[in-house]
């Protein structure tokens, strides 16, 4: 239903890269595959995995990714001047002739107002986004840069699930890892794309460890901000 949907996450191949590896995976060979985040740099692709068996229904297909128009700041002044704008990366969901797709989610829409962990690029007057695979990771783990997407299934038919980018800008960058996919049965209500609205931790807010003790800046490791876990190096 769609208030309690089934995890059908566990037919995709590799959805984690646990391995570090692209064991499952079809069309273009990744950059690299590394921290559990699978990258593509400064080229277009197509990277897919194709999946059957699955019940007549809706679905939502999840994953946390980004896309780096060009370098950073290229990527945080165009974003802000046109967010509609050179948004080449998309995620998509074929079954049969009907195909689903959304852009996935600028760096710079959700750049944060603190630093927190691995190689990170200030852009801005006071904002930062990554800038490597391990901050990429952190980012991640601080359940940052979801994208979902709603389609249905038909009987009887394959699904093919995936990212891909038509148009290069130079050094542009898209890093992804943790796919889910959900099921909700055959009387959904949810139709379309669901809208992921950018997420930016607040700089002002108290941060607290694991065991709820409010701790300063300095402190390191996972700590909990506007009730989400960040991982701070």
């Amino acid at each position: 239903s769609d208030e309690n949907p089934v995890d059908m996450t566990s037919v995709i191949i590799n959805p984690l890269y646990e391995y570090n590896d692209n064991e499952g995976w079809n069309g273009d060979v990744p950059t690299a595959v590394s921290f559990m985040c699978c990258e593509m740099f400064n080229r277009n692709y197509n990277y897919y995995q194709e999946l059957s068996g699955l019940p007549a229904g809706t679905y939502s297909l999840g994953l946390q990714a980004f896309y780096r128009a060009g370098f950073a700041e290229d990527d945080y002044s165009t974003y802000v001047s046109s967010p509609e704008a050179n948004n080449h990366a998309v995620l998509y969901a074929i079954c049969g002739t009907d195909t689903v797709e959304v852009p996935v989610v600028r760096a710079s829409a959700q750049a944060q107002p603190f630093e927190i962990g691995g190689a990170e690029s200030q852009v801005g007057e006071a904002a930062f986004i990554p800038n490597n695979m391990e901050a990429a990771s952190y980012y991640f783990e601080s359940e940052l840069y979801k994208n979902e997407l709603i389609f249905d299934v038909r009987e009887g038919e394959k699904l093919i699930i995936g990212v891909k980018k038509e148009t290069t800008i130079p050094s542009d960058w898209t890093i992804f890892r943790n796919w889910t996919l959900n099921y909700f049965g055959t009387e959904s209500q949810k139709t379309g794309i669901d809208t992921i609205q950018p997420t930016v931790l607040d700089a002002q807010s108290s941060v607290y460890n694991l065991q709820g003790m409010k701790v300063n800046d300095n402190y390191k490791g996972i700590v909990i901000i506007n009730g989400r876990k960040v991982f701070r190096k």
